[in-house]
């Protein structure tokens, strides 16, 4: 439930980052940072990456490990079901404070003015819907 910014503290093998091309890695980096959504669950990144690179048979354990290593991309851990009883997964979002990219970090912060994530919406809240009562 809480969210990290950073690659310390995770439970990421080297093994399995590595394992993911830097092309690939550098991608999901652009698809954060660029989209109009503030989070995106590892379902819709794995979506939008290039044919090539779901054709080369990449593992989503891989990808995960691989995002999760990359220091500017941060984590919103999710955890219970949804409502049609599926566990809920973790969201991603970019952290430009932490990107080595200079020239991404200005066109996201600078040219498309997008504010970092707030600070309220890096946790995850579980909401619960109670049927109203009729009188």
């Amino acid at each position: 439930m809480e969210a990290s910014p950073s690659p310390e503290g995770r439970d990421v093998s080297a093994a399995e980052a590595a394992a993911v091309d830097p092309a690939v890695a550098n991608h999901v980096v652009n698809q954060l940072a660029f989209s109009r959504l503030s989070s995106t669950p590892l379902s819709a990144i794995v979506l939008n990456l290039p044919a090539e690179a779901r054709a080369a048979g990449l593992n989503r354990e891989a990808l995960r490990a691989a995002i999760e290593a990359t220091a500017c991309i941060g984590i919103i851990r999710r955890q219970g079901k949804d409502a049609a009883g599926k566990p809920l997964e973790s969201e991603y979002y970019y952290v430009p404070e932490h990107d080595d990219d200079e020239q991404r970090r200005a066109a996201v912060v600078d040219g498309l003015r997008k504010p970092s994530l707030r600070a309220c919406r890096k946790q995850h809240k579980q909401y619960y819907w109670k049927r109203p009562r009729t009188p």
